[in-house]
Formats: structure tokens, sequence, C-alpha cells
């Protein structure tokens, strides 16, 4: 038990050495070196909110959900038609192991494919999830 305490106390003392270590160093630090922290500081914040304003203007297009050309970034865009995921053989075979010839039936399940889109403006095709 005393072992315990004994360690305890050390690593008190040894964090109490750091930060009194920290803080002696900020206060002696020259007047051009907190300039120039102080300097990069505000150049972090400043990347920091610029990256923050791109996040949130991706975020409000995607609540609009508007599509646009990714080749002349247009948003006059007519919907085609969305494609369908083809049968799937190991689907199919997982589902007859588990449950017999009727699980066969599983091949045929699955998920929509991509959205194909025809750009008004400059006649591009393009394709979207």
């Amino acid at each position: 038990m005393n072992n315990k305490l004994l360690g305890v106390i050390l690593y008190v003392i040894f964090v109490i050495v750091v930060i009194a270590f920290v803080i002696y160093k900020v206060k002696t630090e020259s007047p051009e070196k907190k300039k120039a922290r102080q300097r990069e500081m505000e150049a972090f914040r400043t990347m920091q909110q610029h990256k923050k304003q791109e996040k949130e203007q991706k975020n409000q297009m995607k609540k609009q959900n508007i599509i646009t050309c990714p080749n002349c970034n247009s948003k006059d865009v007519s919907f085609l038609q969305q494609d369908k995921k083809a049968f799937s053989v190991g689907k199919a075979v997982g589902g007859a192991v588990l449950t017999g010839g009727i699980g066969a039936l599983a091949g045929f399940a699955g998920k929509k494919g991509n959205k194909q889109w025809h750009c008004q403006n400059c006649g591009n095709f393009f394709e979207t999830k």
C-alpha cells in the first residue's frame, strides 16, 4: 500500500514540476516569439473559420439537394433514369444455402443503382448515387 501511495505522490510532484516549467517558459518568452506565436494562432483561427464556412456551404447544398453538372456546374439538368443492380449470384447461393430453394430469390434483392442525368447547358451525361 505504501508503494502505491509513494507512486501517486511522485506522479503529482512530476505533474507540478512540468506545469511550473511550462509557465516559466511562457513568462520568459521574448516579445518577438510572442508576436510570432500570436500570428500563427491568428492564421490557424482564420484557416479553421474558412474550413468551417466551406463545410457549412457544402452541407447547405446537400440539404437543398441541388444536382449540378460536373462539367459546367450548371443547375439546368434533367433526370433520365435510375439503374438497377443486376442479379446477384452470391446472394442467390447464400439464400439457397440458408433457406433452401426459395432463398435463391434473394439474388434479385439488391440496391438501386446510379441515377443518370443530362445537362441541358453543355449536353453532358453523368451519374450520381
